[in-house]
């Protein structure tokens, strides 16, 4: 089975990212005590386990680096975009309009209490 060959040793085929050529034989299976994974409809389970196999090997050889600027992203966009809800909500209140030189609150100011007049 080549079971002594060490991992590092084994031919890669740069062409396909470094990724191990794997072979799969299935057995005649349909003996007593044999595995449902040899029936011919669960040997997609064997096939998807030995293709993630082929792909963590072929990771080992080279990472792609957009998992790792993912979160960087992410939070600068968090940052920009709470610091532009911050700007716009300010331009909707603007809590400085309306204040004299003393820093209160003016008779034509939004937020004072508005005058109502009542007629007799």
């Amino acid at each position: 089975i080549n079971a002594s060959i060490l991992f590092e040793n084994l031919p890669k085929d740069p062409a396909k990212g470094g990724i191990l050529a794997y072979e799969v034989r299935f057995e005649q299976g349909g003996y007593k005590d044999a595995s449902r994974l040899l029936d011919a409809n669960f040997r997609w389970v064997l096939v998807a386990a030995l293709q993630m196999r082929a792909l963590s090997d072929g990771r080992a050889v080279w990472a792609p680096s957009l998992p790792d600027a993912l979160p960087v992203v992410y939070w600068l966009a968090v940052v920009v975009l709470t610091a532009l809800v911050a700007v716009m909500c300010a331009f909707v209140i603007r809590p400085w309009e309306g204040l004299g030189a003393s820093g209160k609150l003016d008779e034509r100011s939004r937020l004072a209490p508005s005058r109502v007049m009542r007629t007799a």
